[in-house]
């Protein structure tokens, strides 16, 4: 039958794909290290630093530099201290060694930070 839960396994039914495998882990990943400690996001979170709640939305802030959206966000998680919200002069962000990131866990961080509309 189309669209019956029985023609497929169970599983398959409610296995995210791995797109959202991404995004959850690393919406787990932003909560475990602290992020929200700091960024806030849906009215959640600290004031510190930038509000995040949009901003897989946001135009790159230097398009010559990163000409993505995906690039600028991933240039912030890797490298902190590469831009600078103006109005934020907070303590350094820590750097990805420092919070024992990996490039899978930045993946991880960067696909949900980029499912972030508002």
């Amino acid at each position: 039958m189309v669209g019956s839960e029985s023609s497929g396994s169970p599983a398959s039914a409610v296995t995210p794909g791995p797109g959202e495998l991404d995004r959850t882990a690393g919406e787990q990943l932003f909560s475990q290290i602290g992020c929200n400690s700091c960024h806030t996001i849906n009215d959640v979170g600290g004031i510190v630093w930038p509000n995040l709640t949009t901003v897989g939305s946001r135009p790159s802030r230097d398009p010559g530099r990163w000409p993505t959206t995906e690039a600028y966000v991933r240039a912030s998680v890797e490298g902190p201290g590469q831009y600078k919200v103006e109005g934020y002069t907070t303590p350094e962000m820590p750097e990805p060694d420092q919070l024992g990131l990996d490039d899978g866990d930045i993946d991880r961080l960067v696909a949900y930070l980029l499912t972030l509309k508002g």
